[in-house]
């Protein structure tokens, strides 16, 4: 536990620096999902997931609940950004455009695992990167299909987009098992609050404050009520699951909420942007590194080689997806 709050505490100290270093000077508004806001909302989320695993790897489940908050984050971002972007530029070139963003660094990603596995056969291959076995990777075969869901809503019965997503959000919940069944309603969510966008720009500092608190007030609450020895006995099950929803999904809007509310400079310094900006990237190659964490300072390493590659992942898929569909 001790190692795991050493972690914690290099990774603010780092944010810190980063602060006095940043010479952000922006008024931020009522545009609380701005684009350099949303890549320190990601570099957060990213930073809460990578906390969870390494202090899992380092005997604590002190932080366990970070992971799904993030991931919350992270689907509600994915939603919003979907829906902005359909009502800009339409539903032509999403393929190009955002399916192939997600599909791309996780093929070529998967082509170097299989590579370093002796243990990897083509059929497991083929069944991992097409998305139909889904293995540790689970939240990037669970974003494909909302990315596909969204497409086919949006291209196909757009009058009938909510109930093509309350089906998606049920079938969710009911089968795709429990680490998914947690985040069902993330998705939708950042797609009603694209659509509902107005709501967004009637939002004051006071009233900030109150949903922020009352945010955290229910997640904190099922936090408290999953600790229950009677709740614990239903682990696995369905009330197991709404549980786990009303724990990471609160939160996670909540840490979105307070991060709006904070100075700019605290939110949107260079650490925060560039880890959301390759927050993908970071959560692909760090999975690949959690067996070598033995203390808060190899994980600390663990993070800043992951930022490393993913930065070079970032640069090679860009490059490739600008010559195939240049041709």
């Amino acid at each position: 536990m001790i190692q795991s709050f050493l972690l914690v505490s290099i990774l603010l100290i780092t944010v810190a620096i980063f602060i006095r270093s940043s010479n952000k000077d922006i008024i931020k508004g009522k545009e609380i999902f701005n684009i350099e806001l949303k890549n320190a909302y990601r570099g957060v989320a990213i930073l809460m997931v990578i906390i969870q695993h390494c202090s899992g790897k380092l005997g604590t489940n002190v932080f366990t609940p970070l992971g799904g908050m993030g991931v919350a984050v992270f689907l509600v971002l994915s939603g919003f950004g979907l829906s902005e972007s359909y009502k800009k530029k339409g539903i032509l070139g999403f393929v190009s455009k955002k399916l192939w963003r997600v599909w791309l660094p996780f093929f070529l990603f998967y082509i170097v695992i299989y590579l370093l596995h002796e243990n990897y056969d083509s059929k497991t291959f083929l069944q991992n990167v097409l998305s139909i076995h889904q293995d540790d990777y689970w939240y990037v075969h669970y974003m494909l299909r909302c990315y596909l869901v969204f497409w086919f809503a949006y291209r196909f019965v757009y009058p009938y987009r909510w109930g093509i997503l309350a089906i998606f959000s049920c079938y969710t919940f009911f089968g795709m098992g429990a680490i998914c069944a947690e985040q069902c309603l993330s998705f939708p969510l950042g797609i009603l609050l694209s659509e509902k966008r107005f709501i967004l720009d009637l939002i004051t500092k006071k009233s900030t404050m109150k949903w922020a608190f009352a945010f955290c007030v229910l997640g904190i609450t099922f936090l408290i009520i999953k600790q229950i020895p009677e709740i614990r006995a239903f682990m696995g099950t369905y009330i197991y699951s709404i549980v786990e929803l009303g724990i990471k999904l609160p939160l996670g809007l909540g840490v979105v909420l307070i991060l709006w509310m904070l100075p700019t400079a605290w939110v949107i310094n260079p650490f925060l942007v560039l880890c959301g900006t390759l927050s993908y990237e970071l959560y692909l190659v760090h999975m690949q590194m959690l067996e070598v964490v033995q203390s808060a300072v190899s994980a600390s390493m663990i993070l800043l080689v992951s930022l490393l590659l993913a930065y070079s992942m970032s640069t090679a898929t860009k490059y490739l997806q600008n010559i195939v569909f240049k041709q």
